[in-house]
């Protein structure tokens, strides 16, 4: 119980993520004795529940090996060959999207922003090993312009930040803005592109789970079904009102991030410049009429089918009158949805990176995503949430939670682009591999790397397998 000075100095982002593992493992608990409060911790299930893991260097190594590597050497070959200058290198190379879904405290994003930043360091300073101001300038310029995280857990989000600031500052400089490339949400829950906003409310959103009145879901369910068989003979026409109506928020909500991206963070009354105007873009029209429309569409999975609640759930036909402009869209269905998709911590992916998904989505994402049995699925997370990522990653039944992780990254990687992920070995296994891996191998993905089955380097009991996948015809080394 003495009390030890810390050097916060020689902190390393490994620190931080054993700290992070450790605090997962707590929860925060307030006991009453008489008229004294005191705060303590118990042991928690947050980290069980949330199947996390903090990532061993020697299991992300390979990852970036097999799939960021490629990328970066396609983007400095031609300087090496004189067929580009050292500029153009440099915004080649600063110009890759790399994300981690599942970001943890960030050490994977790290690793990749480090081997990106070597790469510019060498180019811009001319050594070889380039000194380490060089690389920290570097280090800076790759984390504002590359590098991308998520996660569900808020602090996770936290210590993900500080791991990126304390690594690339720089004396005299601030820190990096980071809201609009580190956030919090739930990666596979919510909508991939922008253009699935088109799909409506679906039927399945209305099915009677445990807790919901049959005679009301029922009832929702048969008048979703008999509207989208009246708009099926629309079609054409609606799409035409769709992109209309959503263009012109996106048009909107483009201008406004523009605006914002574009400022400067060379002071801190920049810094806070620039984070003023972030928020009016996540508070202009364009970017909140798109949010509401996307988490109308989820929310009705989860919005319970009771009598409480039947007067705020939502139709196809009043969704798309929304959506072409025929309808206001501030109601209390709206608003409920809202509400849900803030508990719920719904993900836009098209929405929250704008910049990112404008270019077809990211160059590279690489992870570690939650490991889940998926008998596990329904009484950690809820029914609602099991048949919402049923019907999103279609064909597919109850598996291993990072088998829609799998999924849902490939729906984020543009062309010839990467992932490159750790699982459980079950991956390689019965329904895993044919509702996840063979599923993505059909839609034109290339496995180029694997280690089927290996022990975790740390404490957990678990075998993982290593899988890299890239959306193109492979014809490098496999």
């Amino acid at each position: 119980k003495n009390r030890v000075f810390i050097n916060y100095r020689a902190l390393d982002v490994e620190e931080l993520g054993s700290i992070y593992e450790g605090l997962l493992e707590l929860s925060p608990v307030i006991q009453s004795n008489g008229s004294h409060y005191q705060f303590t911790y118990e042991k928690g299930s947050e980290r069980g529940i949330s199947g996390s893991h903090y990532t061993p260097e020697d299991l992300v190594k390979p990852l970036i090996q097999h799939s960021l590597e490629y990328l970066i050497e396609e983007r400095v070959q031609p300087y090496y060959k004189g067929k580009i200058t050292a500029e153009a290198a440099i915004q080649s190379l600063l110009s890759l999207k790399v994300a981690d879904v599942a970001c943890g405290s960030g050490h994977i994003l790290l690793s990749a922003a480090r081997r990106i930043a070597h790469e510019v360091a060498r180019i811009e300073s001319g050594e070889q090993q380039p000194n380490p101001h060089s690389f920290r300038k570097a280090l800076k310029q790759v984390i504002h312009h590359c590098i991308y995280g998520v996660d569900k857990n808020p602090l996770a989000v936290e210590l993900c930040k500080v791991a990126l600031w304390l690594e690339s500052h720089n004396p005299g400089e601030p820190l990096n803005f980071l809201d609009h490339h580190i956030k919090c949400g739930d990666a596979i829950v919510g909508l991939a592109h922008r253009s699935e906003l088109e799909n409506g409310i679906p039927d399945e959103a209305f099915k009677t789970l445990p807790g919901d009145d049959k005679d009301i879901a029922k009832t929702w369910r048969d008048k979703n079904v008999k509207e989208r068989k009246e708009r099926a003979a629309k079609t054409l026409q609606l799409k035409a009102e769709f992109e209309k109506s959503t263009e012109n928020s996106v048009q909107e909500a483009m201008a406004e991030y523009k605006t914002f991206n574009q400022l400067p963070e060379t002071t801190p009354e920049e810094i806070e410049r620039k984070a003023k105007a972030y928020q009016k873009f996540i508070d202009g029209k364009g970017f909140t009429f798109l949010k509401a429309m996307a988490d109308t569409q989820v929310a009705q999975f989860f919005i319970p089918k009771t009598e409480a609640n039947k007067d705020y759930l939502m139709t196809d036909a009043d969704y798309r009158l929304i959506l072409s402009g025929y309808k206001g869209w501030q109601d209390r269905k709206v608003a409920m949805a809202t509400v849900v998709a803030h508990e719920q911590r719904f993900f836009h992916w098209f929405l929250e990176f704008p910049e990112v998904f404008s270019q077809g989505g990211f160059d590279c994402v690489l992870g570690n995503p939650p490991f889940l049995g998926g008998q596990k699925l329904s009484g950690s997370f809820g029914d609602a949430y099991l048949e919402y990522i049923k019907y999103q990653f279609a064909p597919i039944g109850a598996v291993d939670l990072v088998t829609y992780f799998f999924r849902r990254i490939f729906t984020l990687i543009k062309p010839k682009g990467f992932q490159s992920l750790i699982s459980t070995n079950t991956i390689a296994q019965g329904k895993a591999r044919e509702q996840g891996l063979d599923v993505i191998v059909q839609q034109d993905g290339s496995i180029n790397f694997a280690i089927k089955s290996t022990k975790w380097p740390g404490a957990a009991a678990v075998e993982v397998a290593l899988v890299t996948i890239t959306k193109q015809a492979w014809t490098g080394k496999f």
